[in-house]
């Protein structure tokens, strides 16, 4: 969503962050990028709902251990819609259309469908790059380090 508000209404963006993130590409979709064996896998899943959506996964997978926080992000995740991640954005400009950029690398544990990006990410002229020691989920599992973060890039 920050990438396209960027190519749209840069004038009212002071900076990006990317938390842990997908980047779009002009053309490709996040399918086009993620490593093939993940690609195939969410194709699967996506065809089992007929390209409607993706069933959710259990938190650890986002880096939420077993606990009252695992339980209170199951009550809350809903499918994914397959559509967000097989659809490309077409963009006239690069991620980020210029503008301060950083991206939020969450450590503890990696979230390895995102390699791509972190990777995309650090290859991006200009871009600050900052590590969170948090799983993907930071904002349930490291609240107020993930906030202090966030007004530490863009008080």
């Amino acid at each position: 969503a920050i990438t396209g508000a960027a190519e749209r209404v840069p004038h009212r963006i002071r900076h990006l962050i990317y938390l842990d993130s997908a980047i779009p590409v002009s053309g490709r979709s996040p399918l086009d990028l993620a490593e093939p064996e993940i690609a195939a896998a969410r194709r699967r899943l996506g065809a089992e709902t007929g390209g409607l959506s993706i069933a959710p996964p259990d938190p650890a997978v986002f880096g939420v251990p077993e606990g009252p926080d695992a339980d209170w992000v199951r009550r809350r995740l809903t499918p994914h819609p397959f559509g967000t991640m097989a659809t490309a954005l077409t963009l006239a400009h690069s991620p980020g259309n210029g503008l301060p950029c950083t991206y939020i690398a969450c450590t503890d544990p990696v979230y390895e469908s995102l390699a791509w990006a972190r990777a995309m990410a650090r290859a991006q002229p200009g871009w600050a790059w900052r590590d969170l020691a948090a799983g993907h989920d930071a904002m349930v599992t490291a609240p107020r380090a993930t906030a202090d973060l966030l007004m530490d890039i863009a008080p």
